[in-house]
């Protein structure tokens, strides 16, 4: 795979560095391929920008414990949410 040049200057660091990013690439791609077979009309790039803007909270409410919560979602981000089935992320913590 041809890279442009990064400042890492191990071998074994550049290595490490290659294989992120082409792990990267496959789980984005993974991801695209789940939307576009539940026929999401997202493009690539809004898909990305929409998941960002995703938001977790930790909430303490009076003497109970803290919980991970999700913030407010606009519609787009509630589409992806339940598309790639995100409900159960926050389910086990």
């Amino acid at each position: 795979i041809s890279m442009k040049p990064f400042f890492l200057r191990k071998d074994k660091r550049i290595k490490v560095h290659s294989f992120l990013c082409v792990m990267g690439l496959v789980f984005y791609r993974l991801l695209l391929w789940k939307l576009k077979k539940q026929e999401e009309m997202l493009s690539d790039t809004r898909v990305i920008e929409e998941l960002e803007k995703i938001r977790v909270v930790l909430v303490k409410r009076g003497d109970k414990e803290p919980q991970f919560m999700f913030e407010t979602m606009g519609l787009d981000q509630m589409r992806l949410f339940t598309a790639l089935g995100l409900e159960t992320v926050l389910k086990d913590s």
